[in-house]
C-alpha cells in the first residue's frame, strides 16, 4: 500500500516541474506487511525515487526511517538512493540503520554541503549476532576513514560511539553533537572526556543518549 501510494508521488512529482522545485524535505517511512511482495514493490519504488531525486533542485533534507519492516530493509536504502549520486542542495541526511561503511563514506564525500549528518541504530530489532558484535553496523576501515572526509560546514552530527572514538581532529564548525549508545555490550575506545577534550569549547550541545529500556536489556544481559 505505502509502495503505491509512494509510486504515484513519485510520478505526480516526475511530471510537474513546478511541483518537484517545491519539494524542500523527504521523509520515507517504509513499512512491510508481506515480505515477498512488499520488497519488489519498494525496490521499485526505491529505483523511480532515485531517478527523481535528480529533479528536486531544492531538495534540502532527506530522511530514511523504519515503521513496520526489517531492518534490512532500511539499512541499503540511503546507499540505493544516492550511492553514486550528487544533490548539490541537499544540508540535511538523516535515517536509522544506515551502516557505518565505505558505501556512505563515499556519499559523504559526494556531498560536502551537508550541515547535519542524523545516523541512529535501535539495539532491539537488530539480530542477536549484531547485538553482540562491535562490527554490527559499522566497518572498521570505514570508520577510521571518516576523518578524511571533509563536511566543511557539518554543525550537526548524531551518530554512534564507535564514530565518534574515531574522530581524531576537531571540526571547527560542529557546535551540536548526540552520541548514542546503540551497542554498549561491544568494546569500544569511547571516553566522554576525549570528546570534551576535542570539541567542548566550541560545542553548544553535547548529548549523551541512551536508548529507553537500554538499562534493562545490560543488566539482563549481566544476569545470565
Amino acid at each position: 500500500r505505502g509502495s503505491r501510494s509512494g509510486l504515484r508521488f513519485v510520478e505526480s512529482v516526475s511530471q510537474s516541474p513546478r511541483r518537484a522545485a517545491a519539494v524542500r524535505d523527504l521523509s520515507l517511512l517504509l513499512m512491510v506487511e508481506r515480505e515477498d511482495e512488499d520488497a519488489l514493490r519498494i525496490a521499485e519504488f526505491l529505483r523511480s525515487l532515485r531517478v527523481l531525486l535528480d529533479q528536486l533542485p531544492h531538495l534540502r533534507t532527506l530522511g530514511v526511517f523504519r515503521f513496520t519492516c526489517p531492518y534490512t530493509f532500511v539499512r541499503h536504502t540511503v546507499s540505493i538512493l544516492l550511492l553514486g549520486k550528487t544533490i548539490p542542495s541537499l544540508r540535511c541526511l538523516r535515517g536509522e540503520y544506515i551502516p557505518l561503511d565505505a558505501e556512505l563514506m563515499t556519499i559523504l564525500r559526494a556531498h560536502p554541503m551537508l550541515e547535519e549528518v542524523r545516523i541512529d541504530w535501535d539495539v532491539f530489532t537488530l539480530p542477536d549476532a549484531d547485538l553482540v558484535l562491535p562490527q554490527a553496523g559499522a566497518d572498521a576501515d570505514a570508520l577510521t576513514k571518516f576523518e578524511d572526509v571533509r563536511l566543511p560546514h557539518l554543525r550537526a552530527l548524531q551518530c554512534t560511539e564507535y564514530l565518534v572514538s574515531e574522530m581524531k581532529t576537531p571540526r571547527p564548525t560542529l557546535t551540536h553533537l548526540s552520541i548514542t549508545d546503540a551497542l554498549p555490550l561491544a568494546a569500544t575506545r569511547f571516553e566522554p572526556r576525549d570528546v570534551v577534550e576535542l570539541l567542548g569549547a566550541q560545542l553548544v550541545s553535547l548529548r549523551l543518549v541512551m536508548p529507553t529500556g537500554l538499562e534493562e536489556l545490560n543488566s539482563q544481559q549481566q544476569t545470565f
